[in-house]
């Protein structure tokens, strides 16, 4: 696989439009390094009960202490849809904006 430079990525998570977890709090920096390599996955290391409607929001930094420049994509679903799961995993094609990825 080729090395690629990492992506330094935040996100939330909101049920029902409340604020449930947010990166920056955690982390203590703006952002988290992820990736360097193709085929690299993002997994979202949270302990997080959530319910009804859900959106994490994940925004591309420049720099760990850098501020967002933009949203890198978002994620809606409702967990009335996956009873009794405690993990699920989208393809790119199910995320909003990189789903129009070329790559």
């Amino acid at each position: 696989k080729q090395q690629r430079k990492p992506w330094y990525v935040s996100f939330t998570v909101k049920s029902e439009r409340a604020l449930m977890f947010s990166s920056e709090t955690v982390s203590h920096t703006k952002a988290v390094e992820f990736g360097g390599k193709d085929g690299d996955v993002i997994t979202f290391p949270i302990n997080t009960v959530v319910w009804g409607d859900v959106r994490i929001d994940c925004w591309i930094h420049k720099g760990k202490t850098a501020p967002p420049k933009k949203r890198l994509f978002f994620c809606v679903w409702n967990t009335n849809f996956y009873p009794c799961k405690s993990k699920l995993e989208f393809p790119k094609r199910k995320l909003d904006i990189l789903s129009k990825d070329k790559n």
